[in-house]
């Protein structure tokens, strides 16, 4: 037995602090840094989807001489890649890639048993597009 070498337990106990403390420290960080990267997605893809009502506004107006922005869910989602809206990473309930289409800026969209139903809201009047999470259109002016 005395050519055999091994770790006693008193190291181990050590690293196993050592990786507890390192845990402790990183996973709050590691949340936030989710937190955030979800934020930035909702961000990106509202931007790609105002961009595209934009370009619908634009031609619009060239073509016919008249400012109008697309007036159904069905136009909304023609000017989108494979007809789908991206999924919105912080909608919290119901389809993430659905919008609910109104001609008010009504903020949250919710279902009755308050839950978010849908991913986006879009407005066919003033072509506002937001993602229906907390604060409405205001909290999601980017």
């Amino acid at each position: 037995m005395l050519g055999k070498k091994a770790f006693t337990l008193i190291e181990l106990v050590i690293v196993l602090i050592l990786i507890g403390i390192i845990a402790a420290v990183a996973v709050p960080k590691f949340i936030d840094l989710q937190e955030e990267a979800k934020k930035n997605a909702v961000k990106g893809a509202v931007a790609s989807v105002r961009s595209a009502i934009n370009m619908f506004y634009a031609n619009a107006s060239i073509k016919n001489k008249a400012t109008k922005y697309p007036d159904t869910k069905a136009k909304l989602l023609a000017l989108m890649q494979n007809n789908k809206l991206p999924e919105n990473p912080l909608a919290t309930a119901g389809d993430k890639s659905d919008v609910s289409v109104g001609t008010s800026n009504f903020g949250v969209c919710t279902g009755a048993d308050g839950t978010a139903k849908v991913g986006w809201v879009y407005n066919t009047n003033t072509g506002q597009f937001w993602s229906n999470w907390g604060g409405g259109f205001a909290a999601n002016k980017y």
